[in-house]
C-alpha cells in the first residue's frame, strides 16, 4: 500500500494549482486538523486505464491512517491495509513505519469543506494534480 495515494494522484490530471473560491491553503497544524477524521476518496480522471478504481484513506485523529480501495463499487481484499499519516508543512504524507520515506509525502494545494487537491512532483520535475472527495468519518 505504501505510496497509494502519490501513485494514484499520479495517474490524474497535469497542470498547476489555482485555488477557487472558498478554497483554503493550510499547513502543519492547521492541515492536520482538517484532515483528522476524514475519509478521503481520490478518483483517476474519466477515460484512465483504471477508470472505476477508487482509493479511500481514512485519517484517523490518532495517527492511523484505514487505506482500502474499491473497483467499480466493489471492495478490493488486498487494497486494505492500516498505516500512518501526519502532515509536514503542506505535505500530507501516508507511510508505514514510524517516519515517512522519500515518495511518502504528496503536496495538498487547497482544501474546502469537501474537496482536496493534490499534487505530486515527479522525479523529473513535472507536476502531476488530482481532486479528491472529503467527507466525515
Amino acid at each position: 500500500m505504501r505510496n497509494a495515494i502519490v501513485g494514484l494522484a499520479g495517474l490524474a490530471l497535469s497542470g498547476c494549482a489555482t485555488v477557487p473560491e472558498g478554497a483554503d491553503v493550510l499547513t502543519g497544524d492547521a492541515l492536520a486538523a482538517r484532515l483528522s477524521g476524514q475519509e478521503m476518496r481520490l478518483r483517476p480522471p474519466e477515460d484512465d486505464p483504471f477508470e472505476g478504481l477508487v482509493l479511500i484513506a481514512q485519517f484517523r485523529a490518532n495517527g492511523a491512517a484505514a487505506m482500502s480501495g474499491e473497483a467499480d463499487g466493489q471492495p478490493i481484499e488486498m487494497f486494505t491495509d492500516t498505516e500512518r499519516w501526519q502532515v509536514r508543512g503542506q505535505d500530507l504524507c501516508v507511510f508505514e513505519g514510524q517516519t515517512p520515506e522519500d515518495g511518502d509525502c504528496i503536496r495538498v494545494d487547497w482544501i474546502t469543506a469537501d474537496r482536496v487537491q493534490l499534487t505530486e512532483v515527479k522525479s523529473d520535475g513535472a507536476l502531476e494534480t488530482s481532486l479528491a472527495t472529503l467527507t466525515p468519518l
